[in-house]
């Protein structure tokens, strides 16, 4: 049995007999509470005395005692005499209940419990999360500050009237008929942005990525270049067919919704497909798509094995969603583009975590929520992030 789900248990424990916690008590459990989601469904099982005394119930038919003697002593919880009260046997029973419902849902850190004990080295100065940030280049190579910008029209390109409500960059295309130009959307490292194009398609932009369009789309086909990551959801229209341009690769799309991951420093493209259809085209391959699954684009085009849609597209809902097979490289990469800082790796850093923290947050709470569940060791110096292996 995991060290540290005795640990957490001891915690919830704790907290569900109002016992008091100490200060490190607390980080750690709201460490646990960030990395896990379903922890919050937990903990109200946790506070129902009932249902914890019917698990002490279904453990009377199994032959526990050597296995509850070791559970009292993990949890430091004195062994029962003899002649104990029934009160205070129902409580250590309900604390080795906890214990076997932890283990039971499988909801805790994989690490040995004097990882959690491991302070954060931060710098003073706190790195404050990405958001809203991004500026329009028109087609006349003028350029606007989106994030300073106010709500209203903000320019007019051809046919199209260009504004902004409420952090969505809106182009509504006019009646007439007028030279095709070109506008670009960038965001920064620590940036999104979110726009509307002139068929009604919706594009999220993520950090440090660049999306160029028409201002109007006429003509057999809607085309658009992306650089970085990008989510779409498009405008269903038969006769004129969507498609996104990403290095030497092409995305063709009716109607549907998806994800496109092109960074340079990833090994590869990576366009997953939420709903409709989509057709993944470079060097002579394609490959078709149907919902749930993902294309990678390197030296030729590849149908992904296991993919979890949650985690590719949590960026767009606002959070970080990492398997249990993300590699610490990836995390630090979606860290370094959210937080605009520099990371440096020093050692063999192949820890591999799983669990989902907000965007929103510090990135000091972040990496003490890395460091708590063992993934690694941060020191924080500015805008540089140094990570060690965590033992």
């Amino acid at each position: 049995m995991s060290e540290t789900a005795i640990y957490i248990a001891l915690l919830l424990h704790k907290l569900r007999e109002k016992e008091p916690l100490s200060p490190q008590e607390q980080q750690d459990l709201e460490a646990w509470r960030q990395l896990h989601p379903g922890s919050e469904v937990l903990m109200q099982k946790l506070q129902d005395r009932s249902g914890l005394i019917r698990e002490v119930e279904k453990m009377r038919t199994y032959d526990t005692t050597g296995a509850t003697e070791e559970l009292f002593r993990k949890l430091a919880i004195p062994l029962p005499a003899k002649q104990v009260n029934s009160t205070r046997r129902l409580q250590r029973s309900l604390a080795v209940a906890a214990v076997l419902l932890l283990l039971a849902v499988g909801t805790w850190l994989w690490l040995p419990a004097d990882k959690a004990k491991k302070p954060l080295q931060a710098a003073a100065s706190e790195v404050a999360p990405g958001g809203n940030k991004a500026t329009l280049t028109l087609a006349d190579g003028s350029v606007i500050v989106l994030d300073s910008a106010h709500n209203g029209l903000l320019a007019q390109q051809g046919v199209s009237d260009v504004s902004k409500q409420n952090g969505l960059l809106i182009y509504k295309a006019g009646d007439g008929n007028a030279p095709v130009q070109y506008n670009t959307m960038k965001t920064p490292r620590g940036g999104e942005f979110s726009l509307v194009l002139p068929d009604g398609s919706k594009v999220w932009l993520n950090a440090a990525s660049s999306l160029t369009y028409p201002t109007v789309f006429n003509g057999s086909e809607r085309v658009v270049e992306l650089t970085g990551e990008a989510f779409f959801e498009i405008a269903p229209q038969q006769s004129m067919p969507f498609k996104v341009k990403v290095n030497k690769m092409e995305v063709a799309v009716l109607g549907t919704s998806f994800n496109i991951m092109a960074y340079d420093n990833e090994p590869a493209i990576r366009t997953t497909l939420v709903n409709g259809r989509v057709k993944v085209a470079t060097a002579g391959q394609s490959l078709l798509l149907q919902p749930g699954q993902q294309a990678r684009a390197a030296a030729d085009i590849r149908l992904a094995g296991d993919v979890d849609v949650e985690e590719e597209i949590a960026w767009k809902k606002g959070k970080f969603m990492f398997g249990e097979a993300t590699s610490m490289k990836t995390i630090m990469r979606q860290i370094a583009n959210w937080y605009d800082v520099e990371v440096v790796f020093h050692g063999d850093v192949p820890n591999r975590i799983g669990g989902s923290v907000a965007r929103s947050v510090p990135l000091s709470q972040l990496l003490k929520v890395l460091e708590t569940a063992g993934a690694a060791r941060f020191e924080v110096n500015n805008k540089r992030i140094d990570v060690y292996p965590s033992s």
